[in-house]
């Protein structure tokens, strides 16, 4: 149900395109544990209201374990999460 509008009463600004405002952050880390480190990254999205876009994790014999991750959150949950 949509509420009605008083006349005079300026309608809030939708983009029809569905657009959002992006905001970009990087933080580094060095951490004992990757995979723990990963897990905890997935709980904090989405405890923002966001998720884990991509992850690329970097293994092998001879290879120091890394991992990139994006974080997509909502803008205005951005700062606090930071």
């Amino acid at each position: 149900m949509v509420p009605a509008m008083v006349i005079g009463t300026p309608m809030p600004a939708v983009d029809p395109t569905g657009a959002m405002l992006v905001r970009h952050g990087q933080a580094s880390v060095q951490v004992q544990a990757v995979d723990a480190a990963v897990t905890r990254m997935r709980q904090t999205a989405g405890q923002f209201g966001g998720f884990i876009a991509n992850t690329a994790l970097v293994t092998g014999k001879e290879e120091q374990r890394s991992a990139t991750l994006e974080l997509r959150v909502p803008s205005a949950q951005f700062d606090a999460l930071a």
